[in-house]
């Protein structure tokens, strides 16, 4: 197992306030698109994407608002070797009001025992059609809806299915409040946190396919769930 990791180095060239960066960034991914074929196809299918990508560096802490003439350093991850590399090429093509590609550079990562996954972005888990939140649902609701989200993921991608009942050991929400994003003229409303992973083979592969294709929804359209992972330290 692997993931392909871009970093990519941009200059903004409008200011975003941090509310909208998110959607703002998906809408420069999906504009990409626009100028391949195979990749406009890919777009417009109703399946699970299996990219994710980040905010961006440095964090704009204190004003919340991403500055026009600076430039900032992004990333996106897949599964999918291919379809990423050609996004990244016309990413650096395209025409926009916002970004202009200045470097990219391209890792590739291979499967490592993981210990916990961290999520850099919030994640988003709808709950009949409303958020999900620590003090109307519960953490085992949420649980169960992470280890369904990756699963279906992990299929799409490999197409087999693992025996493998919950791959999350716990989960600690590590945000006081929750943490509002623009979507469509709406606000989502998402979470942070840390996730514990069980260490069976199954449980491991389905970490491994959250880190490279994100956690739970929206992470393809606003780069929710990124997460960042600690590996087993190995003798």
């Amino acid at each position: 197992m692997n993931y392909t990791e871009y970093i990519i180095t941009a200059l903004l060239k409008r200011n975003i306030r941090a509310v909208e960066l998110q959607e703002t960034l998906g809408k420069f991914i999906n504009q990409s698109m626009l100028l391949e074929e195979g990749l406009k196809k890919f777009h417009e299918e109703r399946r699970p994407k299996l990219y994710v990508f980040s905010g961006l560096y440095p964090v704009e802490t204190q004003s919340k608002l991403y500055k026009a003439g600076k430039v900032y350093v992004f990333r996106i991850r897949s599964l999918d070797e291919k379809m990423i590399t050609s996004l990244i090429s016309c990413m650096k093509e395209v025409s926009s009001e916002t970004f202009q590609v200045l470097a990219t550079e391209k890792k590739r990562v291979a499967y490592k025992p993981i210990t916990e996954l961290v999520t850099i972005t919030p994640f988003i888990a709808t709950i009949d059609n409303k958020p999900w939140m620590p003090n109307q649902h519960s953490i085992g609701l949420l649980v169960e809806r992470m280890h369904m989200n990756a699963e279906k993921k992990y299929k799409t991608f490999y197409k087999e299915e693992l025996n493998c009942s919950q791959f999350v050991q716990r989960v600690k929400i590590t945000n006081r409040k929750p943490i509002a994003m623009t979507y469509k003229n709406i606000r989502l409303l998402g979470h942070k946190a840390r996730i514990f992973v069980n260490s069976d083979e199954a449980s491991q592969k389905l970490a491994f396919t959250v880190l490279g294709a994100g956690l739970l929804e929206k992470g393809s359209s606003l780069g929710t769930s990124f997460c960042f992972a600690n590996f087993l330290k190995l003798n």
